[in-house]
């Protein structure tokens, strides 16, 4: 296995590039911000599988796919000048509508009028000036469900707070996807999954079984981006290889690992990511190991995209 501790590298490298991004929630917003004007092409693939929070009310009381992490990937990728982000991101105290964000209220009209949460991501992203393309995962509502040491769960909301999870998957087993999403991930020359969630989150967007089949045909180099710090409770009965064995039970091939040793317990990654694949090593946080920063990723990221192998 390869390593590189060297200093932080030129970006310039992505500049050319056609870049996916993977899985959901704040994990994948942060991601998308150190992508955001550093490729040539910039899309997201985001899970649509919460069941909590206002896009679960939304799911529940309307029926429509969930918004909420695309709200937040449209956020990263919008223009900071737009007039309408601040709108966008508000989230309603009281009444009724208390917890609601209006960006997921936007959303769910906008699907509703165009017949799908893609179209209306798309949509809202050109109203927000998105220097990106966010696809959800699938363009019906999906049922994540795991395999764990207390038997079956349900739910994304009670998977999260579960410990002992041996895998998840999805329901229905052949829900309909976005041919654009399916496309930009053949076309993509980097695939990037996480940070976040391991179960909820990025195994949650790559199980969907066309998005799964994508990943493992496209030529796209396979790059995984490590948590920094078990996540409790969904991963604290798992160290970082135990991690990435989870991602390669989904994820037939990872061509590299971004990892930062300084707020993680690494464990043997030679053994499971093989002597073919590689790890950047370094710091990817500026709080202490609670949040990856931005600048950060994008001059790793920037780093794993020069390399021959």
């Amino acid at each position: 296995m390869k390593g590189n501790q060297s200093a932080m590298g030129e970006t310039s490298v992505l500049a050319d590039s056609k870049v996916v991004a993977i899985g959901g929630g704040h994990g994948l917003a942060v991601m998308l911000k150190a992508l955001k004007g550093r490729v040539g092409r910039l899309s997201a693939v985001v899970t649509v599988a919460d069941d909590g929070g206002s896009s679960g009310r939304i799911r529940r009381d309307l029926g429509l796919v969930p918004p909420g992490d695309l709200r937040m990937c449209l956020s990263a990728l919008a223009d900071p000048e737009s007039a309408l982000l601040s709108s966008f991101t508000y989230r309603f105290n009281g009444g009724d509508l208390a917890g609601h964000s209006l960006g997921n209220l936007m959303l769910a009209a906008l699907t509703d009028l165009l017949g799908g949460l893609g179209p209306a991501s798309r949509h809202m992203g050109m109203i927000l000036g998105a220097s990106g393309l966010v696809f959800p995962s699938a363009e019906e509502p999906l049922g994540l469900l795991a395999e764990t040491d207390q038997g079956q769960l349900s739910g994304q909301v009670a998977i999260n707070a579960s410990s002992g999870i041996h895998r998840v998957w999805v329901e229905p087993q052949e829900p309909k996807v976005s041919t654009e999403a399916i496309e930009a991930i053949m076309e993509a020359d980097l695939l990037v999954l996480g940070p976040g969630s391991l179960f909820t989150s990025v195994l949650a967007a790559c199980v969907v079984p066309p998005i799964r089949k994508a990943i493992n045909s496209t030529s796209a180099r396979r790059v995984y981006v490590a948590n920094l710090r078990q996540q409790k409770a969904e991963t604290a009965h798992l160290d970082q290889a135990s991690q990435v064995e989870k991602v390669l039970e989904v994820v037939e091939r990872i061509d590299g690992l971004l990892l930062d040793p300084n707020h993680n317990e690494v464990g043997n990654l030679s053994r499971v990511l093989g002597a073919d694949a590689w790890v950047e090593v370094g710091s990817l946080s500026r709080d202490g190991g609670f949040t990856h920063d931005s600048v950060l990723l994008a001059d790793a990221l920037g780093r794993v995209a020069g390399r021959n192998n």
